[in-house]
């Protein structure tokens, strides 16, 4: 499974490398359903597939615009580094970190500012 983890972020790598992104987006999606339908609950798949798909078809069109550059997207290497450990406070903080530091990206970048700077 980790190898299949690997070989999907290393297509996101190179899509963003090639300026693909639809087919970073599509990669990313894939590496996030692999990990959720491996988890082996069907009910936190489709909560977490309901949720985010939306998100990743905004973010598609963001960076299809020029709003978001792929280019700075977070590594998946430090998540399957974390899941190879074993280590459920390693796993944890991985997991924390790459999604504060993908929705930090997506506030920072595209996120309409309102008149008070919120």
């Amino acid at each position: 499974d980790l190898k299949k983890l690997s070989t999907i972020a290393q297509a996101i790598q190179k899509a963003i490398h090639r300026g693909s992104h639809h087919d970073a987006t599509i990669s990313d999606l894939a590496f996030h359903h692999f990990v959720w339908k491996h988890s082996k609950s069907p009910v936190l798949f489709r909560t977490l597939d309901q949720l985010t798909t939306p998100l990743f078809a905004f973010l598609g069109v963001l960076q299809g615009k020029g709003l978001v550059d792929v280019r700075v997207a977070k590594s998946h290497e430090t998540l399957i580094e974390a899941l190879r450990s074993r280590n459920e406070g390693t796993i944890r903080k991985a997991i924390r970190t790459h999604i504060e530091g993908s929705y930090g990206t997506f506030l920072a970048s595209s996120a309409p500012r309102n008149g008070d700077g919120r």
